[in-house]
């Protein structure tokens, strides 16, 4: 399967522009983050490897707030000018085939985490082709972000479905909705459209999974 698109790209300059518009102050989905907190955490990812550190691992979580908050003290233009230009070339990220694999989901969910801070947002219209992409990353990627489930897991887009948890002592839930939506709700975001079914005791169970990501 081909794509003609470099969908993170896409995903990229789009977040760049409604960044632009809606300035650093504005609520996003990520916790208690501000756009500015949002923008400087993107940067830090890309340019500042000795300080990203603390994205994954909490030992160094406080290097990594103190790098963001420096980050975050650069002119709203220019921080958002980071992002577009996107990874240096010293970064493997810099790379087509790399930055689809590591960013299109990346962007995704931050362009959406800005968009759906608005109490008024509505699903974007995506291209077959992104959708196309989207489910097949998150196909590959699914069993990852339900690892912390405690039911077995199912999703589907209507047209096709993936095992996202298996468990032998769980009838396990269905999730289902739009590609996108399923994505968003694989990264922990619940200001997405999807429904789930299944017994009333595992749904309930389910809607207290904790994904951390």
């Amino acid at each position: 399967m081909t794509y003609r698109t470099n969908w993170a790209q896409s995903e990229r300059l789009d977040l760049c522009e409604l960044l632009d518009r809606v300035g650093p102050d504005q609520d996003t989905l990520c916790g208690d983050w501000k756009t500015a907190d949002l923008a400087a955490h993107i940067v830090l990812r890309e340019r500042r490897p000795d300080a990203a550190g603390g994205i994954i691992i909490p030992a160094l979580a406080a290097r990594t707030q103190r790098v963001m908050q420096e980050l975050k003290t650069l002119p709203w233009a220019d921080l958002v000018d980071l992002i577009r230009q996107g990874a240096p070339r010293w970064n493997p990220m810099s790379l087509g085939p790399v930055d689809m694999i590591a960013n299109t989901f990346e962007f995704f969910v931050h362009h959406e985490d800005v968009l759906r801070a608005n109490p008024n947002w509505a699903p974007r219209n995506l291209d077959p082709e992104f959708e196309k992409l989207l489910w097949s990353r998150l196909k590959t990627s699914a069993p990852l972000l339900w690892r912390r489930a405690r039911v077995a897991v199912t999703l589907s887009n209507r047209i096709d479905q993936v095992t996202a948890k298996k468990s032998k002592s769980s009838g396990g839930v269905l999730v289902t909705g739009d590609v996108g939506e399923l994505v968003l709700k694989s990264y922990g975001r619940t200001a997405c459209n999807v429904t789930v079914t299944g017994d009333d005791s595992e749904v309930a169970i389910f809607n207290e999974t904790k994904l951390n990501v």
